[in-house]
């Protein structure tokens, strides 16, 4: 604009419209406060050019109202299975908050919450994922083409946003479910200039199975079990001024679960603990109107906790022994990102990410007690301290339109790691071209490296997947990873139909593995002896996405074709294997029917091909020379049955006596309740097999009331 006198007429649906009038001499910010006015029913419909104008391949923009519309299996939103209905992404366990990601496990997704790595994903048992869908923003989904900024995992990228808090007017919601309930709070607290929101969740399973366990003790024998668990999201923003602001975003989530068996001179318990504590200080600066600087530094804490003991009392003789596991990650980072806009069609971001790490992978304390031997021990097995690593990253990436048609981006993240020894040196290169063969359809291609420098091992202990994680040292490399993906995006406007098909293969080297079925309380002293090294992965597939929106219906269809394969020559005799969630075929299919201001139906169908596993082929039996023993003939060398399942939700929205808004829920878990086996085990005493389901229906209800 040239300088003088200039007016503006500033107008938004729904408010009153401003007018401006002043005197440009210099770049200017103005920020408007428009005053709202209450409007007849508005329709308002939008053409979707994302998927087909964005550059990198294999980017999922998860709406939010997307996300709360996915039938759950407690009732309420949940992140983690949400995601699963999409291609290429595999959701584990049958009910439970894991998700991966063509062919990676789950070690190897990049889970961020307002760029803060998360190094767990569920609640104790899995069936509530970590994160509270009333404090969640925005979610974006990489599958492939991660941007440079990204690093650290093989996989995936998962980036979670927090909810800034409601900045004009105060907020509150309650929401009661048969599980667990939450509560959220947002508001101004100073001339609009902070904010804050406190979003928290508690379960209360202990209290609805008191009676049961009351019942048991009083009996003194039977089974004494217990599990609750708590988490909290809390952000502060605050507006120093037009072009600086400052953010501080914490998350504390705890669980617990016990289980206790007593008889009368005889008692065991089992105990587990979960923590995870996040804060993350940020600061947002606007230098012009091309220009934009984040800086964050966070602290993160993960820790794991489990404990078994075992108690007798007998005449003369008192025992008692206890056996306690603990593993924990903690990390310090400094992570800045500059974004430079030099054009609408031109942007470049570059920045550092430093990272320190403290891994504690597993220190087992063992207690015992022997009133005959007259014996007390204290006994610490596993590392003798913290194992420290350091990662420094520069990165760079260049994002341009090259003519009307033509997109490329380049990216480059170099990392520099150490541990004990001189730094190492890698080198992540990113490329992506997208290409338009129309307004209405696009073509792209991609290649991308990643490189892992923590490990993640899994084990499993009553039912529960435990995570150990280690770092990268002299005698265990890091993972890497080369995914090439090509795809072709577009929609069909007459039919109002969006539809992407992508295919991708990827190399995954350095893979670590547990040598056999690794128990929790191992000695970690000697990682080299626990672990299987230098493994190898490939995974492939073709992915197909279809949606339709028109009113009152929107639906998604979802249909991945892939194979997955680990190799290790310390494993099934050096031969390649199917990875454990290798899925040859897997189909979804999301629904939303409005059926009128009120009521809502949702649904979601999932088919599968069944999960590999491992069965013996034969049981030789024990005799007088030797103990009887399961012939095997080789890792995942059988699949689950099909596996298929149909949720269903209602929900109705309406306003209570006093204008609040008001929403109930009901979700049916497996409508049909078709039994589907999360495992198969061989009875080597009538030769026989048989299969176990851990869910059939379960109907659920929730109810929220917002102020």
């Amino acid at each position: 604009m040239p300088k003088g006198e200039i007016s503006i007429k500033v107008s938004y649906v729904g408010y009153n419209s401003s007018n401006i009038v002043f005197d440009l001499q210099r770049d200017t910010s103005i920020n408007f406060t428009l005053t709202s006015v209450q409007l007849s029913e508005v329709l308002i419909t939008g053409k979707s050019e994302s998927n087909i104008k964005q550059t990198n391949t294999g980017l999922e923009i998860i709406p939010i109202n997307t996300l709360k519309a996915v039938p759950s299996l407690m009732g309420v939103p949940d992140l983690i299975k949400a995601i699963t209905f999409l291609p290429g992404v595999s959701p584990g366990r049958d009910g439970i908050s894991e998700f991966f990601v063509r062919g990676g496990d789950r070690g190897q997704n990049l889970i961020m919450l307002d760029g803060a790595k998360i190094y767990n994903t569920n609640h104790v048992g899995g069936f509530v994922s970590l994160f509270n869908s009333d404090a969640i923003k925005s979610v974006d989904l990489y599958k492939g083409g991660f941007p440079a900024r990204f690093g650290g995992r093989a996989s995936s990228v998962l980036d979670i946003h927090a909810k800034d808090g409601n900045i004009n007017r105060k907020h509150s919601k309650f929401m009661l479910g048969v599980m667990q309930s939450s509560l959220l709070f947002e508001g101004p607290i100073k001339n609009q200039n902070t904010s804050y929101l406190i979003a928290a969740r508690a379960s209360y399973l202990d209290l609805l199975t008191l009676p049961i366990r009351i019942k048991n003790n009083i009996r003194s024998e039977g089974s004494l079990a217990g599990y609750t668990f708590f988490d909290i999201n809390m952000k502060i923003n605050h507006k120093l001024n037009d072009r600086n602001k400052v953010f501080a975003n914490f998350y504390s989530g705890s669980d617990f679960q016990g289980s206790e068996e007593k008889s009368k001179n005889e008692s065991s318990e089992d105990h587990l603990q979960l923590h995870t504590n996040i804060l993350t200080i940020g600061h947002t600066l606007i230098s012009t109107s091309k220009m934009f600087l984040k800086t964050s530094l966070i602290y993160s804490d993960y820790r794991n906790k489990i404990s078994s003991a075992f108690s007798s009392n007998y005449y003369l003789d008192n025992y008692f022994h206890k056996s306690t596991s603990t593993s924990t990650i903690k990390e310090l980072s400094l992570k800045s990102i500059f974004e430079w806009n030099p054009g609408s069609n031109h942007s470049i971001k570059t920045g550092i990410e430093i990272s320190r790490y403290s891994f504690l992978p597993g220190q087992v304390l063992i207690q015992n007690r022997d009133s005959i031997l007259a014996s007390q021990a204290d006994t610490i097995i596993g590392s003798a301290g913290l194992l420290r690593s350091l990662e420094n990253a520069f990165f760079i990436e260049d994002d341009i339109s090259i003519g009307p048609s033509v997109s490329l981006y380049t990216g480059l993240r170099v990392v520099g790691y150490f541990y004990k020894n001189p730094l190492m040196f890698n080198f992540e290169p990113r490329l992506s071209m997208r290409v338009l063969l129309s307004d209405n359809l696009s073509v792209k291609v991609n290649y991308t490296r990643m490189v892992q420098y923590n490990h993640s091992l899994v084990s499993n202990y009553q039912g529960f997947e435990r995570e150990v994680w280690i770092a990268a040292t002299d005698s265990i490399p890091p993972q890497k990873s080369n995914q090439f993906s090509t795809g072709l995006y577009g929609e069909i406007p007459a039919y109002k139909i969006e539809f992407s098909i992508e295919g991708y293969y990827k190399r995954m080297y350095d893979l670590i593995n547990y040598q056999s079925a690794t128990g929790v309380f191992s000695d970690f002293s000697h990682l080299e002896k626990l672990i299987a090294k230098g493994g190898k992965g490939w995974s492939y597939g073709l992915e197909f996405l279809l949606q339709r929106s028109v009113a009152p219906v929107s639906a998604t269809l979802a249909y991945t074709l892939s194979w997955s394969y680990r190799q290790f020559n310390d494993l099934n005799n050096g031969l390649k294997f199917p990875f454990r969630y290798d899925r040859r075929h897997a189909l979804s299919v999301l629904t939303r029917i409005t059926l009128n201001k009120q009521y809502s139906l949702n649904s979601n169908f999932v088919l599968s091909t069944g999960t590999p596993f491992t069965l013996p082929v034969s049981y030789s039996k024990d005799n007088s020379f030797y103990y009887g023993y399961f012939n095997y003939s080789g890792i995942n060398n059988m699949k689950l049955p099909l596996y298929h399942r149909l949720d269903v939700g209602i929900e109705k929205t309406g306003k209570t006596k006093k204008g609040n808004i008001k929403k109930l829920s009901v979700n049916i878990y497996n409508i049909y309740a078709h039994q589907n086996p999360v495992y198969v085990y061989y009875n080597p005493y009538n030769g026989k097999t048989y299969q176990k389901s851990l869910f059939s229906i379960i109907p659920s209800i929730s109810y929220s009331i917002e102020f």
